[in-house]
């Protein structure tokens, strides 16, 4: 079974007193979804980016049945947050080393899922790490905010750029739609994939003498 790494990236400072008590039900109700999906138990591997100055990755990829809940709990400590376009560039710098390519005798990871939850990070310097992050030719990279300003502000820097409520559920439902559109995408690439495959083999044994023609 071929893993899907899920890179997440959590703002630890928002703009409600709140915050901390938002992200930990937040993490706690995306950690509950992803382990009540069997599938997801099978193929995810998730890893951790704290918003900081500088960005701190909590933890590597590591397979969904070993994240431990402890990790959620380190994540919802509050502190000043620093540059979304530096967690960009912390993730491109970890997908080469952590990740696994294709070759060709292995398949390698499904596109990298890029998921982030911004609160009052800085996003006027986006643009350089969004081109690292891109640069890595990610599966998705979607963010949920909860202000106009920062949606407008990353929305021609990701594939989703989604205005949640400050409340836990709503965000998990963010998680939960780009999963869903993320599996969407892939699979319906895969259709495409398979059918050009299907349409080149028509064509090349059309075009291609039999052996009894060549005899």
């Amino acid at each position: 079974m071929r893993r899907l790494p899920i890179y997440l990236i959590v703002d630890v400072s928002g703009p409600v007193s709140d915050w901390s008590a938002l992200m930990k039900g937040t993490l706690e109700a995306i950690d509950h979804q992803l382990k009540r999906d069997p599938h997801s138990l099978e193929t995810v591997c998730l890893s951790v980016i704290r918003i900081a100055n500088p960005p701190i990755q909590v933890f590597p990829l590591t397979e969904l049945t070993e994240c431990d809940g402890k990790y959620f709990e380190d994540i919802s400590k509050t502190e000043s947050s620093g540059s979304l376009g530096q967690a960009f560039k912390l993730v491109a710098e970890c997908i080469p080393t952590q990740v696994r390519r294709k070759t060709l005798l292995d398949k390698g990871d499904l596109p990298v899922l890029v998921l982030s939850i911004v609160g009052n990070a800085v996003v006027e310097d986006i643009s350089e790490g969004a081109a690292a992050l891109s640069s890595t030719k990610p599966g998705m990279s979607s963010v949920c905010c909860f202000s106009e300003a920062v949606a407008k502000a990353i929305e021609s820097f990701s594939d989703c750029a989604f205005r949640a409520k400050p409340d836990a559920q709503a965000v998990a439902e963010w998680f939960r739609t780009s999963m869903h559109g993320f599996w969407v995408d892939y699979w319906e690439g895969e259709v495409r994939d398979e059918e050009a495959l299907t349409w080149r083999d028509q064509e090349f044994y059309r075009t291609t003498p039999s052996l009894d023609q060549t005899l």
